[in-house]
């Protein structure tokens, strides 16, 4: 499973999980949402954060399992459309967490 972020020619921030790429509105509040949920779910176990675009919202979820974790990353439209999964899988958390932190870290960098 392959974790990308980086800023799209438009400045949006793209998101690459898997063989699934998304595109963010507000690369900063996004990047900060992510950091800050994936401190609460080493410290809770369990995190959520949305990322709000124009037209809906992805919401990133966090489940840790010992060394291992459920993520989800879901799109909605709204509460009649209900929400579709985007990616999901079961990862390795210590990786993806770390791998998660430095590209929010060169994201970071290049806003």
């Amino acid at each position: 499973m392959s974790f990308v972020l980086h800023r799209d020619p438009r400045g949006f921030l793209e998101c690459a999980i898997g063989e699934s790429r998304i595109a963010i509105h507000s690369p900063a509040e996004a990047l900060v949402a992510l950091s800050e949920a994936l401190d609460r779910a080493e410290n809770d176990g369990i995190a959520e954060c949305n990322w709000d675009q124009p037209t809906g919202v992805y919401r990133w979820v966090f489940r840790i399992n010992g060394p291992s974790a459920n993520v989800a990353l879901i799109w909605s439209t709204g509460v009649v459309t209900g929400w579709e999964h985007v990616w999901w899988g079961a990862v390795e958390w210590t990786e993806f967490a770390r791998e998660a932190r430095a590209q929010i870290a060169v994201a970071q960098a290049h806003l």
